[in-house]
């Protein structure tokens, strides 16, 4: 099962998993040397959280509830303010896509790139730029992909 998910979505999981995992072992070495029963109680608040977070994640992966984009990157623009960055990808269909996403996203230009997106947060208003910003919300994680003669047939992005 879990060679299905993609390895973006997986690094995701484990990531979130890991960190409630490592919160709540500080907290409980916290409480082992100075007996604070609130950081104890909020690092096992914040496992259930990153836990329900995680089983979340694979449930999405694992019912394949989120949409991919792929295609090359034509260009980056980052802000001076704020936490986001406007890329554009130009898909095999020659469409181009404005997507504003996190500015820790290491996007370069002229390479391909698949972009996987959590479909219950996609809105379509009818306004580009509203749109963009809110795709950011539901971005998952990206890879770059094999140029588009070698890709298989299965990485493809499906339809809607």
């Amino acid at each position: 099962m879990l060679k299905q998910i993609p390895a973006p979505l997986l690094r995701k999981i484990v990531i979130t998993a890991a960190i409630g995992i490592g919160c709540t072992v500080f907290g409980l070495a916290y409480w082992i040397a100075a007996k604070d029963r609130i950081l104890l109680f909020l690092s096992l608040a914040l496992l259930i959280a990153c836990l329900y977070r995680a089983w979340s994640l694979y449930q999405l992966a694992a019912k394949r509830n989120y949409k991919v984009l792929e295609g090359v990157c034509v260009d980056v623009t980052g802000r001076l303010a704020g936490k986001t960055k406007e890329i554009r990808l130009l898909d095999d269909s020659d469409k181009e896509h404005s997507l504003r996403l996190p500015k820790n996203c290491g996007l370069k230009l002229g390479r391909r790139y698949r972009l996987y997106f959590d479909k219950r947060s996609q809105h379509e208003t009818g306004n580009g730029f509203l749109d963009a910003a809110l795709a950011a919300n539901g971005f998952l994680g990206y890879e770059e992909a094999a140029p588009a003669d070698t890709a298989p047939e299965e990485t493809s992005a499906p339809e809607e």
